[in-house]
């Protein structure tokens, strides 16, 4: 399923992180979410992951963004 939402171009990592986890219904209690931008090149689509300020400020620079839920992390630990 997708799903759009709006981020504001100066939109911090914590901000960007609640945005997700509310739009895709995560618990970030029980998961650890890991964010990547799909960046389309010359020789092929790139996948930078972000994961600071610095990395959302320069993907929220770009014309043309697509960000990428890629994998959720149980943080529980099974014994």
């Amino acid at each position: 399923m997708t799903k759009w939402a709006t981020v504001s171009r100066c939109a911090s990592y914590d901000v960007l992180v609640k945005l997700v986890q509310n739009v895709a219904k995560v618990d970030a209690t029980r998961y650890n979410l890991q964010l990547y931008s799909l960046a389309f090149t010359i020789s092929g689509i790139g996948r930078p992951r972000i994961e600071n300020d610095n990395d959302v400020s320069c993907m929220m620079n770009e014309d043309k963004l697509i960000l990428e839920l890629k994998d959720i992390d149980s943080k529980l630990q099974f014994q």
